[in-house]
């Protein structure tokens, strides 16, 4: 007998009840391990570099991990960078960190991750 699996939504991710830290892709939810040492030290410079090059240009807004990426009902994630454009920035914010606009984001690849 084969056993069926069970597609999930952004409701039940928004309902998980334990810190540690998923991703839900086509309804399917993975744990995220957590990033090492050298993933971490490539992000903070990267990060460095993005929003420095953004202050001047007043591009988008940056931000960083952990924050819920809502891109469909289905499919949920929190990448390493977000980028919010201004044309986007007011559009559909939430305080609790959710983001359902059209949005840029991006996962640094290390040898840890």
């Amino acid at each position: 007998m084969l056993k069926r699996k069970i597609k999930l939504t952004y409701r039940d991710y928004a309902n998980l009840q334990d810190d540690k830290r998923y991703e839900l892709i086509e309804g399917e939810l993975y744990m995220v391990p957590s990033p090492g040492f050298y993933h971490q030290s490539v992000l903070v410079n990267l990060l460095n570099f993005l929003t420095n090059f953004i202050k001047k240009k007043q591009l988008v807004i940056v931000l960083c991990a952990p924050m819920h990426v809502i891109l469909t009902e289905d499919d949920v994630v929190q990448p390493d960078i977000l980028f919010i454009s201004n044309e986007n920035r007011g559009n559909n914010y939430r305080a609790e960190h959710k983001r359902r606009s059209r949005l840029s984001s991006g996962n640094s690849l290390s040898g840890n991750s």
